[in-house]
């Protein structure tokens, strides 16, 4: 009867592992996404702009992330120095120089 109550014992112990190591792991959200950008996709403008802004729902990883601007030849025309805004942690900023009239397409990572 001893046997009988630790096998039973050992029986539910390895049962219950198996479920608690087999239940389904809670989703994880890495990713930010898009709120706002300044310009606005899509809009045509009047000059070139100082700088784009993007706005995420929650705060950055700084050396994960990076803004990019790009002419209709996949080329980076931004000034190379995007960075997460000092004073909110969910904004990247990256300036421009003057640009001529064309069009540029903005990539974030």
């Amino acid at each position: 009867m001893k046997y009988t109550r630790q096998l039973l014992l050992f029986v539910l112990l390895v049962a219950t592992a198996a479920l608690w190591l087999g239940r389904p792991a809670p989703p994880v959200l890495a990713h930010a996404n898009l709120v706002t950008a300044d310009p606005a996709p899509n809009t045509v403008l009047e000059q070139s702009p100082p700088q784009v802004v993007i706005r995420f729902t929650e705060p950055l990883e700084p050396e994960f992330s990076a803004i990019q601007v790009l002419d209709v030849l996949g080329q980076g025309v931004d000034s190379g120095d995007s960075r997460q805004d000092t004073n909110d942690p969910t904004v990247l900023i990256v300036s421009l120089p003057p640009l001529p009239d064309g069009t540029y397409t903005v990539v974030w990572k």
